[in-house]
Parts: structure tokens; C-alpha cells; sequence
């Protein structure tokens, strides 16, 4: 997958480097889960209220960005479309992200795109249309290189530590649809997932230090963990 420029258009936003660190678990143990949290020495509390997070997930034919992963390529991106809601099908506004990690520091590039249209009425000649003319100059050398792969969603709740220094999220209820040889969205057909909730902290740099610390306290180990490879993972086997 072609390499972002560094440069950021007006209307794109960019946020800064910080550790990612995710935990697997399953989703029966979403109440313990809730427990730790609330027992945590660190004093998390709510952030946002919870809500649906869809997805879209680009790759080139080729899908360079899942086998850079798979093959524990030291940087590796993946860009997706992101929206908020209940319906899966109707987006309102649109965040497109590109996502670039070096083992557990990310970084992630943001334009938001405004929308109004269905999923469901449109093929993926007319979506793909839509969004590369709206797209700046700085994913437009992605765009011209990749195809839908996957819509996903899931419910997520956020959390953040007393001093704000720390963010956790829990994703839980994940679903996914395979897109590579739709001509049209497929919203019928998911793709078998496991039941999982997807434990993730979010720490700056600066507060990287006593992020060691913070984990300790959980009874569980973040390990490496991609929502978008375990998707496709899925859906290739």
C-alpha cells in the first residue's frame, strides 16, 4: 500500500504518536471485565457514551496491508472508512483513517467526509466515485491503488483514567461482511467471528512510563491483536 506524505491538507487532522496495546478475551467475561475496570487503582471512568462504530476496510488486490501484518513487517498502515450509529447501512458522516504503526506506537491521519446516502442503494462503483472525488490530496495516491474488503461493526465503550492520561476502550458484538467480488455491499452474508471483547489502551508518549504500572493491575496480557486482520483471517479460511 502506497506511503502517506507527511504533509496534512486543511481539512485533515493528525494525531499524535501513542502506544496501542490490546487484549483478547471472551465476551463472557465482559462483567468481570467491567469489575477490573471499576476496581482499577488508576480510577477509570466513563469517557463517552457507548455506541456502534461501522467500518470499512480498503487493501490493494494484492492486500499488502494484511500481509504486512501477518508477516510482522515492522511498519505497516491500514485505511479504513469509519461511522457512528445504529444503522450499519446509513452513513451521515464519515471519518476516513489512516492508521500506521511501528510494533506498538500508532499514529492516525483523519479526514472527515460528509455523507448522506444508503449502503444498500448504491454499488461499489458509485461509493468508491463518491469518495475519491472528496478525498485531499493526501489519500488520493491511496485511493487510486486500493478496493473495499470488508464492512464491519461493533459496540464499544469508552473509558478514561482519572487524569486523563490513559484511554481504554472495550469492542465487543463484532460483525463483518466480505466485499472483495461484491459489485454491490453485502449486508446478508457475515462472516463466522468468535466472541471476543477486544480490551485496548490508548497512552501518549509522555505518560508512557507508568503505562507499564496501569497494566500490571489487569489479570490478562496485551498482546498484538488487529481487528481488521482477524477479519479477514476469517473470512480467507
Amino acid at each position: 500500500m502506497a506511503v502517506l506524505n507527511n504533509g496534512i491538507d486543511r481539512d485533515s487532522k493528525t494525531e499524535e504518536l501513542r502506544y496501542e496495546l490490546k487484549a483478547q478475551l471472551s465476551v463472557d467475561r465482559l462483567s468481570q471485565i467491567h469489575s477490573w475496570i471499576i476496581a482499577h487503582p488508576r480510577a477509570f471512568r466513563i469517557a463517552y457514551p457507548a455506541r456502534w462504530v461501522n467500518n470499512i476496510y480498503f487493501d490493494t488486490w494484492d492486500l499488502d496491508s494484511f500481509n504486512d501484518h501477518l508477516e510482522g513487517i515492522e511498519t505497516h498502515q491500514k485505511l479504513r472508512l469509519r461511522w457512528y450509529g445504529q444503522e450499519i447501512s446509513y452513513i451521515g458522516k464519515a471519518y476516513l483513517e489512516l492508521k500506521r504503526r511501528n510494533n506498538r506506537l500508532g499514529k492516525k491521519w483523519v479526514q472527515e467526509i460528509p455523507c448522506d446516502f444508503n449502503l444498500q442503494e448504491k454499488s461499489w462503483t458509485e461509493i468508491m466515485d463518491f469518495f475519491h472525488s472528496r478525498v485531499n490530496d493526501q489519500f488520493m495516491l491511496l485511493f487510486n491503488s486500493i478496493h473495499p474488503v470488508s464492512i464491519s461493526r461493533f459496540f464499544r465503550e469508552y473509558f478514561v483514567t482519572a487524569d486523563g492520561e490513559t484511554r481504554l476502550t472495550l469492542d465487543y458484538w463484532l460483525k463483518s461482511f466480505d466485499q472483495r467480488f461484491s459489485a454491490f455491499p453485502n449486508m446478508r452474508y457475515a462472516v463466522p467471528q468468535l466472541n471476543d471483547v477486544i480490551v485496548e489502551l490508548k497512552s501518549g508518549m509522555e505518560t508512557a512510563p507508568a503505562l507499564a504500572d496501569l497494566i500490571a493491575e489487569f489479570p490478562f496480557r496485551f498482546e498484538k491483536y488487529s481487528k481488521y486482520v482477524s477479519t479477514l483471517q476469517g473470512i480467507l479460511e
